[in-house]
């Protein structure tokens, strides 16, 4: 199966310490055999989570790698496992394993909560998150050994403030506001309240002696029917074009919509939208600064250029 690839990166620094995080994401489509590989703007496609998310971690220290086992020891490794933890309930994460050791590369598994509707089935999912590997990149004005205290047993009170900076920033930006149907709980609240919502409407209509009203209505499931049929065709269409250069996927016929799938699914894209930024708990409690959320802010925006590929087995 293809496997899709994307790179985020953040940045802290202090008058010592530069601190990089660079986030490789990596996504899964069932919908081809491709085997090119090319580097373009990803679709605009649902991403849904994998049943299990992998977190995988490496280290460079003034572009020298640190090796897996200081690197599995430190805190720094540990620091990210306990800061998902402790916001595993807002992330909607069922399921936080402990720091294993994988092929000399430390890794975290996690579950989460997330389960596709029933109302998702007129929309096939298209693509799923598997994996991010996460590289911290340091680098320091120091250049004594005792300058690995950022992978370290402790971290000192400066590279904790650093540290959870940038994860917050990171857990904030490129998670949940992301994959917004992966991480987080604030959908998962609203949206048992969807269908409930759309029969109130929907016995508002059946019972007003309003004709226009009742029109109206009608115009607007309608067209939110028509709007979901065409973004499904065209991301499947763009889809199919980034995988193999078809504009016309096999599967292109246009899905059967119900009027509450509709206003559910449009209500489901509108809050994707519009959802406020998210807090986490910090294990240092530090806040971020004011330029530390408009460099994150300009980082959020930019454009992501994706690759493909297929293993070769």
């Amino acid at each position: 199966m293809p496997i899709f690839e994307c790179t985020s990166k953040l940045r802290a620094a202090d008058s010592n310490i530069i601190l990089n995080l660079t986030a490789k994401h990596c996504l899964e489509s069932g919908d081809s055999d491709s085997t090119t590989a090319k580097k373009s703007r990803f679709p605009n496609v649902d991403i849904l989570p994998a049943s299990s998310i992998v977190f995988s971690f490496s280290a460079v220290l003034n572009r020298k790698r640190i090796p897996s086992a200081v690197l599995i020891n430190s805190q720094l490794a540990q620091h990210f496992l306990q800061f998902i933890r402790s916001n595993a309930d807002q992330l909607g994460l069922s399921i936080v394993s402990s720091l294993y050791d994988d092929n000399s590369c430390p890794k975290i598994s996690v579950t989460t909560n997330r389960s596709r509707l029933s109302l998702h089935d007129s929309v096939p999912v298209r693509v799923v998150l598997r994996s991010i590997h996460l590289q911290y990149s340091v680098s320091s004005k120091e250049t004594s050994d005792g300058d690995l205290h950022l992978f370290s047993t402790r971290l000192s009170l400066p590279c904790r403030s650093l540290v959870d900076n940038i994860l917050k920033r990171f857990v904030t930006f490129h998670l949940v506001k992301r994959y917004p149907l992966v991480f987080g709980t604030q959908l998962d609240v609203e949206t048992p309240f969807f269908p409930s919502i759309f029969r109130s409407i929907l016995e508002m209509a059946k019972r007003s002696p309003n004709p226009a009203f009742r029109a109206r209505f009608k115009q607007l499931i309608k067209s939110m029917k028509q709007q979901h049929q065409t973004a499904f065709i065209a991301s499947s269409a763009a889809l199919a074009t980034y995988l193999d250069g078809s504009a016309e996927p096999d599967d292109a016929e246009l899905p059967e919509i119900s009027s509450e799938t509709a206003l559910c699914l449009s209500m489901e894209k509108l809050f994707c939208i519009g959802m406020k930024r998210p807090s986490f708990k910090t294990t240092a409690g530090l806040p971020m600064t004011q330029a530390d959320t408009q460099d994150d802010d300009e980082l959020s925006q930019g454009p992501l250029f994706w690759c493909i590929y297929s293993p070769a087995d």
